[in-house]
């Protein structure tokens, strides 16, 4: 008789214990999401800013540098006249609005710096550029005395510089640095 013998053998689990490895770290602790900066462009500035020079018949050149050769500035009152004036003769009454949101912010001799709403300033550029007035010859820096209409003097304005930014008109454009 032989015997035999049988010898269980472990079957392999079907489903075997799964083990994880967590590793946290505390030392550094990273945002999930980088920090943005955030920055801002203005695409339509709210303000439009003129350099502009009050010529007369006797200004018959171009005077191209800042500095003028006249030891009183013009009256910021006359200046605001002149340009309510010269916007409401070629607007009309659209031109007079656009005078009461004129600010004058500097007068340097016959030269004058003023702030106008952005939206109008290419209406405002048209005016200046077609207007040609008359004003009494004691209010305009270096003239003594009218050519033949009492005492009175034909007067327009000169765009010198347009820009949106204001320092580009007080500090120039570069021309200059680089011969333009």
């Amino acid at each position: 008789m032989t015997s035999e013998m049988q010898i269980d053998t472990p079957s392999p689990p079907s489903n075997p214990p799964k083990t994880t490895t967590t590793r946290t770290n505390t030392t550094t602790n990273q945002p999930k999401t980088p920090h943005i900066l955030h920055t801002t462009t203005y695409r339509k500035q709210p303000w439009s800013y003129f350099h502009l020079s009050l010529t007369t018949p006797t200004t018959t050149t171009i005077i191209t540098t800042s500095p003028t050769t006249h030891s009183q500035d013009i009256d910021p009152l006359t200046a605001t006249t002149l340009l309510h004036r010269t916007l409401s003769t070629y607007l009309g009454q659209t031109g007079s609005a656009i005078a009461l949101n004129t600010d004058i912010l500097r007068t340097s001799g016959r030269e004058i710096w003023i702030r106008v709403p952005g939206p109008d300033s290419k209406a405002v550029r048209a005016a200046l550029g077609s207007w040609v007035g008359a004003v009494e010859a004691g209010l305009v820096p270096g003239e003594k005395g009218g050519q033949g209409r009492g005492g009175d003097v034909g007067v327009s304005w000169r765009v010198v510089g347009e820009g949106r930014v204001l320092g580009r008109l007080v500090a120039g454009g570069g021309g200059d640095v680089f011969g333009i």
